[in-house]
């Protein structure tokens, strides 16, 4: 978890405020022992309700502390820088991808920039750590981690599919900052 992300949100909530939750937040009915099975409709319903619908749907509680949405080409202007690296040096090609801004208030550290996009070499979806360089003329990209990623083509014409905002939930989760920010649970 990001700690400047949780400092913010936990002196907001030490303040005795309750977090700001969304209206479709809530997965469906809880079934109990004694009411009958869900019926198809219901069910449907429910699993509509967790399937994020476009990247700001990612978000469903604390949505003050941050947000979630293509990065602005201004953003990914800002970021670029000259990368050179050798074949070996280059962890993944990736394709299909796009560049998305977890948009954190400036008190929970500022926003970050991710690349996601689909692995060539696992054939996966895949997302790396924010991004600190990207050179337009190489395709290449350098991640806090220090992950030397090639771009493959042009970006995404719009958001992620239903897919890739599935595979940004598990990320998320695994990163620790699902149950914070109320991310639906998906996990791999």
């Amino acid at each position: 978890m990001d700690m400047d992300l949780y400092k913010a949100i936990l002196a907001k909530h030490c303040k005795g405020t309750a977090p700001a939750v969304r209206e479709h937040d809530d997965y469906g009915p809880v079934q109990s022992d004694t009411e009958p099975a869900m019926t198809t409709d219901a069910l449907n319903s429910a699993i509509e309700k967790i399937i994020p619908k476009n990247l700001d749907d990612l978000v469903r509680r604390n949505r003050e502390f941050c947000t979630i949405r293509l990065s602005a080409p201004s953003e990914i202007e800002s970021l670029g820088r000259t990368v050179i690296a050798d074949a070996s040096d280059i962890r993944d090609v990736i394709s299909s991808w796009t560049l998305v801004c977890l948009d954190r208030a400036v008190k929970a550290g500022g926003p970050i920039h991710i690349l996601s996009g689909m692995s060539k070499s696992g054939r996966c979806a895949w997302s790396t750590s924010p991004v600190r360089a990207l050179d337009r003329g190489t395709q290449l990209v350098v991640t806090q981690s220090g992950s030397i990623y090639r771009l493959d083509g042009k970006p995404l014409d719009g958001e992620p599919g239903m897919l890739g905002l599935m595979h940004l939930a598990v990320m998320l989760n695994q990163w620790g900052w699902g149950r914070i920010l109320g991310i639906p649970a998906f996990f791999y």
